[in-house]
């Protein structure tokens, strides 16, 4: 598996293998936001303001548990598996999938002393059930990352399409039995059974998925991992806590606000490490291999990065008013400016998670722990400013600040690690350049879609004229 697998990740045809699994990836990640959406506005009508804010806080607890359960081990593994002699690789397999069922208990239980302490009965309940679909999702995540390493990204899209279709029709199920919040926050415990029960019959060599723990691999993942551990914890409470703090320091209905704008740009956050991690395996190819094509790699990755996040940002500032209430119905409007400002911390994280898997790539993944750390201390104290004087609003803008913060310090690191790798201005001047008339379009009284569609046009037209479009990206697109 692995041999072939380092062969493909060194030849030159992996980049264009990358580029379009990396669209396969999107592409099928939109169909899930579709269907994320229609399960947000299930949520938001069948619970209300105040109770969508208890499961936004809830789902906030889980996603802490999701990241700090990870440890590092699916990037590192990534890495790993990439860089492995067959036989070597089938043993990391089976170690990662026994640290990950071994690790993701641990985060469950810390989880719910927390909701004990700080909430009533029924949100430790609705932590407890959501932990056991974390697990299940989690384990069936690290499965598959060998069709990572090979490049299968087809395959892992659809993996992941069916997670958000599976999820959008267990909550309508419940919701049309009538289902309360923890019911609610268990549904993903049938998605991850499903996924678990189907993921053997794509993965080539089964036997990698059966559970196996040797000292000696196991204290070698961990050695790697433990760093990046740290960093991603760091990063998902850092991420979330603007969540648990306007639970605590705003009233109800600012919580319910604020959840709503974060459940929609948490779905999006995602994306950008999504589809760009899809190229780690070659990244760590490169980065033991040759710094000429690592740091071409890091270059186009984030000019694209940069360029797609400006379009989610035009895309959700105009389509914002209209989303929102057609969503959660009159009672969320309120929501509208809330997620329009947070939109805008999409262009940090979109760069900045480009550059943290040029950290990973060099196994420099120390100086995440410390990037995050940064972070984390900066946002803990813009939320416990900003928010008492700006409720919703104020946390939204402590989002786009800290994730500023986030990128600026990613890529620091990432040139004291490596300055011949990081990436220059290169494109960058012109894709800025050609966002700024687009901006200035949504200044204009418009409809919500003539918005949308002018501002988004308006941006690729001019990114074409200033020639802001790799031509890389292109040429891996044909035939």
């Amino acid at each position: 598996m692995a041999q072939g697998a380092t062969d493909l990740l060194s030849s030159p045809e992996a980049g264009g293998r990358v580029i379009r699994g990396g669209l396969f990836r999107g592409t099928a990640y939109f169909g899930g936001a579709l269907f994320a959406a229609g399960t947000s506005a299930l949520l938001f009508r069948h619970l209300g303001t105040d109770d969508f804010g208890r499961y936004g806080t809830v789902a906030a607890l889980l996603g802490i548990v999701s990241g700090i359960s990870d440890a590092g081990l699916t990037a590192v593994g990534s890495r790993e598996l990439a860089l492995a002699e067959p036989d070597h690789a089938m043993r990391l397999q089976r170690n990662l999938v026994s640290l990950r069922i071994a690790i993701t208990p641990l985060g469950i239980l810390a989880a719910t002393i927390f909701a004990a302490i700080a909430y009533d009965r029924t949100m430790v309940y609705g932590t407890l059930l959501g932990g056991l679909g974390v697990a299940l999702v989690n384990t069936q995540a690290t499965m598959m990352l060998p069709l990572s390493v090979e490049l299968r990204l087809g395959t892992v899209a659809l993996f992941e399409l069916a997670r958000a279709a599976l999820g959008f029709v267990v909550v309508l199920l419940l919701v049309v039995a009538g289902a309360t919040l923890v019911p609610l926050l268990g549904a993903q415990i049938p998605v991850g059974l499903v996924l678990i029960a189907v993921t053997p019959l794509v993965i080539r060599v089964r036997r990698s998925l059966i559970p196996g723990l040797d000292a000696v691999t196991a204290r070698e993942l961990v050695r790697e991992a433990l760093p990046l551990a740290i960093a991603l914890t760091m990063n998902v409470v850092y991420f979330r806590v603007l969540m648990i703090m306007t639970s605590l320091l705003a009233s109800s209905t600012a919580t319910g606000l604020f959840a709503t704008s974060f459940q929609i740009f948490a779905v999006l956050f995602s994306l950008p490490l999504l589809v760009l991690s899809s190229a780690l395996p070659l990244l760590s190819v490169a980065g033991r291999d040759d710094d000429d094509r690592l740091r071409f790699g890091l270059q186009r990755m984030t000019e694209v990065a940069l360029a797609i996040s400006i379009v989610f940002v035009l895309g959700i500032v105009a389509a914002a008013p209209w989303a929102i209430p057609f969503l959660g119905g009159d009672a969320f409007r309120d929501a509208v400016p809330v997620l329009q400002i947070q939109a805008f911390a999409l262009i940090p994280v979109f760069v900045g998670q480009t550059w943290q898997l040029g950290l990973l790539s060099l196994r420099r993944q120390a100086y995440l722990t410390w990037a995050n750390t940064g972070a984390l201390v900066l946002v803990i104290a813009l939320g416990a400013i900003f928010i008492p004087l700006w409720s919703a609003e104020g946390a939204a803008a402590a989002a786009v600040v800290a994730e500023t913060g986030l990128a600026a310090l990613v890529y620091f690191f990432l040139r004291r690690a490596r300055r011949t790798v990081a990436p220059q201005f290169g494109l960058t001047p012109r894709v800025v350049l050609a966002a700024l008339p687009a901006f200035a379009v949504l200044l204009v009284p418009l409809p919500w879609l003539v918005h949308a569609v002018a501002s988004i046009a308006v941006f690729l037209v001019a990114a074409a004229a200033l020639r802001a479009v790799p031509s890389e990206l292109l040429k891996a697109l044909r035939p």
